[in-house]
């Protein structure tokens, strides 16, 4: 049995690597701040570098491994690069404060309906039981750096949802761009076939 792709030390060095980038400057700006009394000299400029570095960090940095983890599930799940957007998912009740991506894989449109092939997780839903797909926030939308396509309806009188969050590119900002064309993407294919 291969081991997981979606470990606990991909997601912690998603989350350490920029904070350990943020961190010095924004401590000196405020122990500067502190120390001068000044909160409009250097120590502003050095908080505002620091959030600026954060941001580059988290975008450039926040999918650690994530082009070894897609060569790897691909192989695994038997798709190939083309066979279906390589995403983070969630169900609706997952909570982390590591990383809102519960696991990831490939999503992939189908005749009958949309699959989930992930690391852990295998979830299909038919396209008769989607009624909306939406965007959603995440943890990134606060930084401007993406958020969820949420695929909503009802299955067996139930409500469901799922929630991916493409991962085809490297940074946070170029999968960010595909989150719309994503979401239309899948309502098309829905729209295709008949219900």
């Amino acid at each position: 049995m291969p081991g997981k792709v979606w470990t606990r030390q991909r997601q912690w060095m998603g989350n350490v690597v920029p904070t350990l980038l943020f961190l010095p400057g924004f401590a000196a700006g405020l122990v500067l701040i502190l120390l001068t009394g000044d909160p409009l000299g250097l120590g502003l400029w050095l908080l505002v570098g620091s959030f600026a570095v954060g941001w580059l960090a988290v975008n450039a940095l926040g999918l650690y491994g994530n082009q070894a983890m897609r060569t790897e599930l691909s192989a695994r799940v038997g798709l190939s690069a083309s066979g279906g957007d390589f995403v983070g998912f969630a169900r609706p009740a997952y909570r982390s404060g590591l990383d809102p991506h519960e696991d990831v894989g490939f999503l992939v449109l189908g005749r009958e309906g949309l699959r989930f092939a992930g690391d852990s997780l295998q979830v299909e839903l038919p396209w008769a039981a989607v009624e909306r797909v939406r965007l959603r926030p995440n943890i990134h939308s606060l930084l401007g750096l993406g958020g969820w396509v949420s695929i909503e309806g009802s299955l067996d009188g139930a409500p469901v949802r799922m929630l991916v969050e493409p991962r085809n590119h490297n940074t946070l900002w170029a999968n960010s761009r595909e989150r719309r064309a994503l979401a239309q993407r899948i309502l098309s294919s829905k729209l295709s076939v008949k219900s």
